[in-house]
């Protein structure tokens, strides 16, 4: 035979979390959090050379300013991506599947400071700090 549970006196009741529907929730933000002036460290020699981000759209993956048509990357269907730039995204898919965002952040770097001058440190500096803010990378 089977034993009656007993309710004891004063057990606490299980308490009922309601979960949220998945269109509540808020979408995932890719932009780093604001720092205020006085907790960031003190500029350096490199970072002081660095360049801004690119105005306007940029490649979600490399950071590349996507300034003209034939910059974008294209869907399988051949439509142009909003995304992604030509030379990180094409026929739908990434050029390099298995590229991670610390060989992105030196092939970047690479590129930045051939192309504008800057000294390679303050290319990898600006570099670290925008690529982890972009959709491939925040996801």
């Amino acid at each position: 035979m089977a034993k009656a549970k007993k309710k004891r006196k004063g057990a606490a009741k299980k308490k009922v979390v309601k979960k949220r529907s998945s269109a509540a929730r808020k979408p995932v933000s890719c932009e780093a959090p604001a720092v205020p002036d006085e907790a960031r460290p003190p500029q350096t020699a490199a970072a002081a050379e660095t360049p801004a981000a690119p105005a306007g759209p940029c490649c979600q993956s490399c950071g590349a300013p996507l300034d003209a048509e034939e910059k974008f990357g294209k869907n399988a269907d051949g439509s142009t991506n909003p995304d992604y730039c030509v030379f990180c995204f094409n026929n739908g898919a990434f050029r390099d599947p298995q590229m991670t965002l610390d060989r992105m952040v030196e092939f970047v770097a690479g590129a930045m400071s051939q192309k504008t001058g800057i000294g390679i440190e303050a290319a990898k500096i600006q570099a670290s700090t925008l690529l982890p803010t972009l959709k491939r990378w925040c996801q």
